[in-house]
């Protein structure tokens, strides 16, 4: 998303570069992440980005 946000000139919350040195503070708990899933309270499909095959849904 944060690739996106550079291409597309969207404005996150905080600067790019500040939020990719957090993830990088953080990637050691990071990598015990055993099931991705959003934090965020308001998705919606067209905030989501996905490259690769399709797989299984959790929309409604």
């Amino acid at each position: 998303m944060l690739a996106d946000a550079e291409a597309y000139g969207a404005r996150p919350p905080r600067p790019v570069g500040q939020i990719r040195e957090v993830l990088a503070g953080a990637s050691d708990v990071l990598d015990e992440v055993a099931r991705p899933a959003p934090v965020h309270f308001d998705l919606w499909r067209g905030d989501l980005l996905v490259a690769g095959a399709r797989g299984p849904t959790h929309w409604p």
